[in-house]
């Protein structure tokens, strides 16, 4: 910096020439000073020095500016070349030993600092320095932000895999970059190799099994070209459809096509491994199958043999695989298979936890409900099937929240996603009548359930009040559930009732005629003792019925299957969570819910238990909800959730994880059955007195 008086050159930070004494323009030099302060300049070595690269910044988009006009400005060449401009970006796309190679160009010049730039983009910062020294602006790119996001992620995730080059893309990513780039309309030119690797191409070998259906086929090619990638992705046709057939293919032909194939993993719930061993000797024969059971030194033994004489298909339990990670996670697997993969649904869980420690070239879930409560729930099972393909569990949730980018999620996950219902793949499959019956409680009935609803009202906001909203979810779900059992029939959690059950009388109503009318029916209900009590009944009205719970052993199930589609029994009496899934019981044509809970996908496939493949007759779905109570809440919120599902993935027995307390409250407060909401005198010791004789104070859970 250099003031100027005549022929004085001035040095301001200098001493002034001896014997000469000039008048200065005190204000222009300190406007001066300050904005050189303003940049971040500082005094070093008698010059005015700047190293800050924000103060840079600044001094080039307006401290310049406010110098010329207080003096004359000198800029040096390389001073100029740092001057920032807005980039011209573009992209280019390759392929090379199996990876995608993205590259971007400024003017189809290469920026070598493809992540660091991507990053300063999606922080939404102002500018980047790159080491040239030169300024990028990066104002008016906000098209960029999709792709600067997704690659901040892919940096990260590289760094967390210590990968050298994070240009370097696996095809599974690749895909939905080329996604992003293509719906933003960015400028991306792709080479033939890359176009096939990332649009997912490959002429899979026609399957062994000729029994597969068209839309099967589909399917098996889907499975093939995963492997074939060495990918992983969700099969979440709905039930029924042959999600099972299907990987068998995919597993038969790897077999026919691999000399000394490893092995590959299903792993399946307790009640539906002997079912797999079964379908796969039906459909493919030639493979030898082994299934991990017995006691834990039987077990080891099994492992241990594998190493020198593996089977084709191994099938063990999700319970085992917990108990036997250890010995299984050594295994170099050809698929690991998650049949009902929903099973690993809670990401902390030490089941999900457990199938994520398997080694295998291919990762396949299986499952007709990818999401049940929440989008929580669909990222452990992609986690599975693609680690670190999405944001981490923290991220990931607040960044696709229900409110959030779901369009967003369907792009990334479309390509590893396959889903097919059955309406539009089975022309052949009957029809489906579906309906909603309300039953009106009797007097009796509907005394009791007003004297529990001002007593649990009053139980649940006491533990709120005291303990906080988060530590009264146990006393929550207890009066949740002690109404619904009251709407079932009382006689579910209160001794000595004898008054009956205006549900329970629609139900007889409801079957009798049509017991008579010919239909064989299947009777879904969450409480099992409601069952036995059908049960008996049922028994009294001279019907004929089979039982099947959580307790009924796996080779009882198979063999009651087998009896009902024979034709033995006219109601199958089941438990939603017992037999909700992994039963083929085409044998009836009328489905009938007894009770309703906030998870819709669960009634969804109980359904399919007779709404499937290889049903000849129309089915005919019923409904039961109680008028005016909390099952009509529950019908809503279930809606809700179903809602949720649609958006994200096609055009649980836990407190659901998005009420919040007011919705809580709300249950209790709106499901009194009488139109008085403020009670007499009297009406509360009429209440009192019910309690005294019905309800115990200590809920005892009947599930």
């Amino acid at each position: 910096v250099r003031y100027f008086y005549d022929r004085y050159e001035i040095n301001p930070f200098s001493p002034d020439p001896d014997g000469v004494l000039l008048f200065r323009d005190a204000v222009a030099e300190a406007e001066i000073m300050r904005c050189l302060s303003e940049a971040g300049f500082h005094v070093l070595g008698g010059e005015a020095v700047l190293h800050d690269t924000e103060g840079i910044w600044y001094l080039m988009q307006e401290g310049i500016a406010r110098l010329e006009g207080l003096a004359e400005i000198f800029m040096s060449r390389a001073f100029m070349k740092m001057r920032p401009h807005i980039p011209q970006l573009s992209g280019r796309m390759t392929a090379r030993d199996g990876r995608i190679q993205l590259e971007l160009l400024d003017e189809n010049r290469p920026i070598e600092e493809l992540q660091p730039l991507m990053r300063a983009i999606y922080e939404k910062q102002h500018y980047y320095r790159l080491h040239t020294g030169e300024f990028l602006t990066l104002t008016g790119l906000e098209d960029w932000f999709g792709l600067a996001r997704a690659l901040t992620e892919e940096g990260q995730a590289a760094c967390a895999a210590q990968a050298e080059d994070n240009r370097s893309l696996t095809a599974f990513r690749a895909s939905y970059l080329k996604a992003l780039l293509e719906e933003a309309h960015l400028p991306l030119t792709v080479n033939e190799e890359a176009k096939a690797l990332t649009s997912f191409r490959y002429q899979a070998p026609p399957a062994a099994i000729h029994e597969l259906k068209q839309y099967q086929t589909v399917g098996y090619q889907w499975l093939m070209m995963l492997d074939h990638l060495r990918m992983g992705g969700i099969l979440a046709d709905e039930m029924g459809l042959g999600k099972t057939v299907e990987t068998i293919a995919a597993i038969e032909r790897v077999n026919a096509l691999e000399e000394g194939c490893a092995p590959s993993l299903i792993v399946a719930p307790t009640s539906l491994v002997f079912n797999w061993a079964r379908e796969v000797n039906r459909f493919a024969p030639g493979l030898r199958v082994q299934m991990i059971q017995g006691s834990q030194a039987e077990r080891e033994q099994l492992y241990q043999a594998l190493k020198t004489d593996a089977p084709q298909v191994l099938i063990t339990s999700y319970p085992l695989l917990r108990r036997d990670i250890e010995w299984a996670s050594a295994l170099e697997l050809r698929f690991a298979v998650l049949d009902e993969a929903q099973q690993i649904k809670n990401a902390q869980s030490i089941t999900a936890r457990a199938v994520k420690r398997l080694k295998a070239r291919t990762r396949v879930a299986l499952t007709g409900t990818p999401l049940e409560n929440h989008i929580g729930e669909l990222w452990s099972i992609m986690d599975f099937c693609l680690p670190g393909y999405l944001p981490g569990y923290a991220a990931f949730l607040r960044r696709y929240s229900e409110e959030g980018d779901l369009e967003d999620l369907r792009r990334r996950i479309r390509p590893f996603l396959m889903r097919r219902v059955k309406e539009d793949v089975l022309a052949e499959l009957p029809g489906r009548l579906e309906e909603t019956l309300y039953a009106e409680m009797t007097e009796a009935q509907k005394k009791v359930y007003d004297a529990v609803v001002w007593q649990a009202k009053n139980r649940v906001e006491r533990a709120v009040r005291e303990r906080g909203f988060d530590r009264a979810q146990v006393e929550i779900l207890s009066a949740m559930t002690q109404l619904r059992e009251i709407c079932c029939h009382p006689a579910l959690c209160m001794d000595g009732y004898i008054e009956g059950s205006g549900k329970e009388e629609l139900l007889i109503d409801v079957l009798l005629p049509a017991l008579e009318a010919g239909h064989r029916v299947l009777v879904f209900s969450q409480f099992t003792r409601m069952l036995s009590l059908l049960e008996q009944r049922l028994k009294a009205e001279d019907v004929a019925t089979l039982y099947l719970d959580g307790a009924t052993p796996t080779a009882e199930r198979q063999a009651l299957t087998e009896a009902f589609n024979g034709g033995e029994g006219q109601v199958f009496l089941i438990s939603l969570k017992a037999g909700g899934t992994g039963l083929n019981l085409t044998g009836a044509d009328m489905v009938i819910h007894y009770d309703p809970w906030w998870n819709p996908t669960a009634q969804e496939q109980a359904t399919s238990r007779a709404h499937r493949l290889g049903q000849t007759r129309p089915v005919t779905v019923i409904n039961l909800v109680t008028h005016g109570t909390i099952e009509e809440q529950v019908l809503r919120l279930g809606e809700h959730k179903k809602n949720l599902f649609d958006r994200l993935i096609t055009p649980g027995e836990t407190l659901p994880e998005a009420l919040t307390q007011e919705e809580v409250m709300a249950l209790f407060r709106d499901t009194l059955c009488s139109d008085v909401k403020v009670l007499t005198d009297d009406e509360v010791a009429g209440i009192e007195q019910i309690e005294e004789t019905y309800i115990r104070e200590e809920f005892i859970y009947c599930m």
